[in-house]
């Protein structure tokens, strides 16, 4: 109950409250995080995806942990590498003209955190789909209209923009849930 209201009314309406007063197609959360007054909010809304995103995928880490111990190590250093690449983006300020050297730190860390945290999804999909086909090819189909999205958006905007941080986030915490959900209840199969 508490994963659903987070994962589907906290975090979208932080979401959304956080692109409030700014052009969605123009703008992106680093000016947003920059702006002095709204500093706070951003970092609530950071922290809060961060943690959520921890705890929906403690089932997952610890189902792949049962039948061998190694077998879900290359996943857990993907998901831990995504978390720190979050944190060093949310730390480091986007200020091109006073800052250039953390300000290029900045968007390598936010673009690399999307994309692998990306593909940790696409991969934590996976066991879904092989044990409940119609449940992971929606999963599927969600993580691939959502990528067509923000590859069509950043094409035609040339900026990484508020609308595809929006779609990405929904889509994360959506799929995030759904893999919670599945990997919480109790399976008679061996994942």
């Amino acid at each position: 109950m508490a994963f659903d209201f987070i994962g589907y009314f906290a975090v979208p309406f932080l979401t959304v409250a956080l692109s409030r007063e700014t052009a969605l197609f123009s703008t992106n959360f680093s000016s947003i995080r920059t702006a002095n007054h709204r500093q706070g909010e951003f970092l609530v809304w950071s922290f809060l995806l961060l943690i959520y995103l921890l705890f929906c995928f403690l089932p997952f880490f610890y189902r792949r942990s049962l039948p061998r111990r190694r077998k879900w190590d290359g996943m857990l250093l993907l998901f831990l590498g995504c978390g720190l690449l979050l944190l060093t983006s949310v730390f480091t300020p986007y200020l091109p003209r006073e800052e250039p050297f953390l300000s290029q730190i900045h968007v390598y860390a936010s673009v690399w955190s999307a994309v692998s945290f990306f593909f940790f999804l696409v991969l934590a999909v996976l066991p879904v789909y092989f044990h409940r086909q119609k449940e992971g090819r929606v999963l599927f189909c969600l993580l691939t209209a959502a990528a067509a999205f923000c590859a069509s958006s950043y094409l035609i905007t040339g900026i990484v923009n508020s609308a595809m941080e929006i779609v990405y986030t929904l889509t994360c915490c959506t799929v995030a849930n759904r893999l919670h959900l599945f990997f919480s209840a109790p399976s008679p199969k061996r994942l």
